[in-house]
């Protein structure tokens, strides 16, 4: 089973994106880009602030029951890198598009 997806609603005007963790502890939350001029503020908020645009993951709907503080940043630890892996893909084909435009 597959245990991360992640996405965009793509009818959302803000390009909101969403994370889906399948396997304990099962969770749905919103994802985002944090600038040093603009941070998300929700009640829960893990964000990784290992660089001036960070990924925020926030507005959690836990499945399960909410995991420990030890298991929940474990967990964040690999939703965002879940969520860079899906941003350097969606980077990987807009370059893709860019080139097969120019080639025409």
């Amino acid at each position: 089973m597959t245990a991360w997806i992640v996405g965009f609603d793509p009818f959302s005007e803000t390009e909101q994106g969403y994370v889906i963790h399948r396997k304990t502890p099962e969770f749905l939350a919103k994802w985002g880009i944090e600038s040093e001029d603009m941070a998300i503020l929700d009640d829960l908020v893990y964000s990784d602030a290992k660089e001036p645009n960070s990924i925020a993951v926030h507005a959690f709907e836990w499945s399960d029951e909410p995991p420990s503080e030890e298991v929940f940043r474990k967990t964040m630890a690999e939703a965002t890198r879940a969520i860079e892996e899906f941003l350097i893909m969606l980077d990987g084909i807009v370059e893709d598009e860019i080139e097969n435009q120019n080639s025409v």
